[in-house]
């Protein structure tokens, strides 16, 4: 942010970089394309992950000129807003696509995300699970009070909170024209992963079809890090823990 005692100073140093942070307010501050003072963007991923990727790892590559059709595949995406990473990208220009199965969630996602795309930016909603096949499941909520909480997965035993929701195949989804036009165009991906239970399947199949992300972000409460062996045979190195996130990078060997 450019402060009152000094934005000469600092907004010279953010038009000679295409990222910044401020560590106190936990703010990312890219270079706009135009004069001026930059947007302020926030970062309201869990603990700040977007922005550690970002400076250590996705701001090198942008500048270099790697990533004109960067995409992000929040896949359990929530609000798109809250313990979400929709939002901090989008803000920076990236093409979406949002998988959510609860309407409630994908509702406020839509509206959350709504300000953001510049024109001609894609971003798609898809309100369904990803699994191994087409058609319905139970899926068990978990809404708390806090939104930030709010959590689900697919379940075979039904019981009094548990719905019935539509599910997608990886296969399906990714044959999709609105994917598999953003799939083919991105040369930069970032796959956050928050599907409780099912990021193995969904991740190896993903695999399996030639889909294979830069960067993938998994929630490590439910996998128990049964997915290492599958990354590392993939040519996927762990980055980084970030409070429930581990964060892999996929290298050329």
């Amino acid at each position: 942010m450019c402060r009152q005692a000094e934005p000469r100073r600092v907004c010279r140093r953010l038009q000679a970089l295409r990222g910044w942070s401020h560590e106190e307010e936990r703010i990312l501050l890219p270079r706009g394309a135009g004069e001026g003072i930059p947007r302020t963007l926030w970062d309201v991923s869990d603990a700040c992950t977007v922005r550690w990727l970002w400076e250590r790892h996705l701001r090198l590559r942008v500048a270099k000129g790697h990533a004109r059709h960067p995409l992000i595949l929040d896949l359990g995406a929530n609000d798109g807003l809250v313990g979400s990473m929709s939002l901090n990208l989008i803000q920076l220009g990236w093409d979406a696509v949002l998988v959510e199965p609860m309407e409630e969630m994908m509702a406020p996602a839509r509206g959350n995300v709504a300000e953001h795309p510049r024109d001609g930016q894609p971003v798609h909603f898809c309100t369904f699970a990803l699994s191994d096949r087409d058609g319905e499941s139970l899926f068990e909520t978990d809404v708390a009070q806090d939104i930030a909480c709010t959590a689900g997965h697919l379940t075979t035993i039904p019981s009094s909170t548990t719905r019935h929701v539509d599910v997608v195949s990886v296969d399906h989804w990714v044959a999709m024209d609105e994917v598999r036009s953003l799939l083919d165009a991105s040369d930069m991906m970032v796959l956050p992963l928050d599907i409780e239970g099912q990021e193995l399947t969904v991740v190896r199949r993903l695999f399996e079809l030639g889909v294979r992300p830069g960067y993938i972000i998994i929630e490590h409460l439910r996998t128990d890090d049964e997915h290492d062996p599958l990354f590392t045979e993939h040519w996927y190195r762990w980055l980084k823990r970030i409070r429930f996130n581990d964060l892999y990078e996929r290298f050329d060997p």
